[in-house]
């Protein structure tokens, strides 16, 4: 199950739009994009006008960096073949932790 996260009409008059999958494991990258891919086939011919309309699609693999020095993640080279014939691109986003994060933690902590 896929479901529209978040969507904004940017300042540069493009729309922006953030896809999710339910999948809860962390590791599951290639599991998440395939399953967003097997939406595609089955998109109203509206959605579907739409999805051919963009210009970018892209699917992002976030991770939440922590402390830990490395994340071991591959895509398969048929993901990836897979990810190119729908016209898409895949990128990574590091997200560290910031000391103003740090702070939050603290203030919010119950004990």
């Amino acid at each position: 199950m896929c479901w529209v996260l978040h969507q904004t009409l940017g300042a540069d008059g493009i729309w922006y739009v953030t896809i999710e999958t339910n999948h809860v494991e962390t590791t599951a990258a290639e599991e998440d994009i395939k399953m967003l891919l097997a939406v595609i086939p089955t998109l109203s011919p509206i959605a579907r006008q739409q999805w051919e309309s963009c210009h970018f699609r892209d699917f992002i693999i976030g991770f939440d960096c922590g402390d830990t020095w490395a994340y071991p993640h591959m895509l398969s080279a048929d993901c990836i073949r897979a990810v190119a014939a729908a016209g898409c691109s895949v990128s990574v986003t590091l997200y560290p932790i910031r000391e103003d994060d740090d702070e939050r933690t603290k203030n919010t902590s119950v004990g």
